[in-house]
């Protein structure tokens, strides 16, 4: 009987059980890092997928925004960042929701609306799978063969690609 109850009668159940709160970050499709000189986190990459699917491209990618790697994001929807305070702290609760971000660059302080991604997990993996084809293509120059690919950083092991 101790069996049986601890196998398979100890489940919760329905009833009156609270659902926890869910903060939603929101996701800008982009690598950025602190920048002490500017006071603000500079983007060094901004991740590219579907341009004709605004929830598979970085938001700061969108046509007309003139975003680019370099320019430094000192607020996000109106609070200041800092060494502290990262973006990715000013984005919880902010997926899937348009958020006013400024920029700076040369100088010259500018606000964009963007449009803040729930996830950006197929960003991340388009650009892993791009990093690989370059390397590919750099290291064959067109030859077939196998082609040893170093883990990426993503927890996965080395691996060989045959080329054709």
């Amino acid at each position: 009987m101790q069996g049986e109850l601890g196998t398979s009668h100890a489940y919760e159940m329905g009833g009156d059980l609270r659902v926890p709160p869910q903060y939603k970050r929101g996701f800008l499709g982009a690598d950025y890092n602190w920048d002490a000189k500017r006071k603000g986190y500079r983007i060094d990459t901004i991740l590219r997928g579907d341009s004709w699917n605004r929830s598979d491209d970085s938001p700061l990618a969108e046509p007309g925004l003139d975003v680019a790697a370099g320019d430094v994001i000192v607020a996000i929807a109106g609070a200041r960042t800092s060494q502290t305070r990262t973006p990715d702290e000013l984005l919880v609760n902010l997926a899937n929701r348009d958020v006013a971000i400024d920029i700076e660059r040369g100088g010259k302080m500018r606000r964009v609306l963007v449009h803040a991604l729930r996830d950006e997990r197929m960003l991340r993996y388009r650009s892993w799978v791009n990093a690989n084809r370059r390397l590919v293509h750099e290291r064959t120059n067109g030859r077939v063969g196998y082609v040893h690919i170093p883990d990426m950083g993503r927890g996965g092991s080395p691996s060989s690609i045959a080329v054709t």
